[in-house]
């Protein structure tokens, strides 16, 4: 989590976590919400960051090498904001770039929802446009700042998806889309019974899905820059990303195609996030990913301590190979370190 790096103590206690219980790569959260929590010239600092008492993302990473530990910088992508009260900092993009952000077929941004609403709608919180290139680009330059000043090996991609797939009706994307297609992609929703009466409800059906492949593309897009950014100026780390368990859901409700970046070679590892509640529940849905993806896909099976008891890792552990998946990744150190039971059980003893 992100609140390792917020000091020196919490980052030797996570990597010696990391040690203890026999982990061979680190995903180190150095953005939650758009901002950092390293010394960075493109994000602005993480709010409860405390003063600085050095670089310990760069402590992180040399502890973690001389342990013979992997790091993956852990990124969140589009999701800029949570929390309940908005971003102090004037430069955070909140406050700067209200335009950037994702539009719903009302015309509403995101921004206008409250916290009540975002719940209400199980929304993550405010995400970002990434059809909208000064998104992209804004996110590639912390990226390779990144991966040009600290010696990680990878960059670990979360929320590299939309909230559902009910939004991009930025007026931006709607002009290019309808210079493209010739159809202003909000009518198919704000006017579609009148549109299925004059064409037919199938010609409607098949047009919403035109366009939200459309719009998935600009999450592809992304992902794709990311990749050749980051190999361009430091060939043969890793991209992975935390995905959404079911690739087909993934695709089509959220926008996220990762089966297909990871055919493409785009993406070197996914993490889908299996969180179940029982080991076989877990391994289930890990051989129901193995027939999607392939036996090439390199998969990390995502589990969480907040749905797991103890009792259930270490079945997980010992069996998953059998679905094909390459390794374990427990969310969260967090919550691991809060949990004796599970810590003894994974430490071996």
């Amino acid at each position: 989590m992100r609140g390792t790096l917020a000091s020196r103590e919490d980052t030797e206690a996570a990597v010696e976590g990391c040690v203890r219980i026999g982990c061979t790569l680190l995903f180190l959260q150095v953005s939650g919400r758009w901002d950092a929590w390293f010394p960075s010239g493109v994000f602005p600092a993480g709010q409860a960051l405390p003063p600085a008492e050095g670089d310990n993302l760069e402590h992180a990473i040399r502890l973690a090498h001389a342990r013979g530990i992997r790091v993956h910088a852990w990124v969140n992508a589009l999701l800029a904001w949570s929390a309940p009260e908005l971003p102090r900092d004037p430069s955070h993009v909140v406050r700067t770039h209200p335009g950037w952000f994702l539009t719903g077929p009302d015309g509403r941004s995101i921004l206008q929802l409250t916290r009540a609403e975002l719940e209400r709608r199980r929304l993550e919180g405010w995400f970002l446009e990434p059809g909208i290139p000064a998104v992209r680009t804004q996110l590639r330059r912390f990226i390779l700042d990144l991966v040009t000043r600290y010696d990680v090996d990878g960059v670990h991609l979360d929320y590299i998806r939309l909230p559902s797939a009910g939004w991009g009706f930025n007026a931006e994307l709607r002009e290019r889309y309808r210079a493209e297609t010739g159809l202003d992609p909000r009518d198919l929703f704000a006017r579609g019974e009148a549109l299925a009466a004059e064409r037919s409800a199938a010609w409607l059906e098949e047009e919403r899905a035109r366009w939200r492949a459309w719009h998935r593309d600009g999450v592809t897009t992304l992902v794709r820059l990311v990749a050749e950014d980051v190999g361009a100026v430091r060939p043969g780390i890793d991209l992975s990303a935390a995905v959404l368990a079911d690739p087909r859901s993934a695709r089509d409700d959220f926008g996220q195609d990762w089966a297909a970046w990871l055919r493409e070679g785009t993406l070197d590892l996914a993490v889908p996030m299996v969180y179940r509640r029982s080991a076989q529940d877990v391994l289930r849905l890990l051989e129901t990913i193995g027939r999607e993806t392939g036996p090439e896909a390199r998969i990390f099976a995502g589990i969480s301590l907040e749905f797991l008891r103890p009792a259930e890792v270490v079945p997980i552990e010992n069996l998953m190979g059998r679905t094909g998946a390459d390794g374990l990744a427990i969310f969260s150190w967090d919550l691991l370190r809060q949990d004796r039971r599970t810590l003894e059980a994974l430490a071996g003893g």
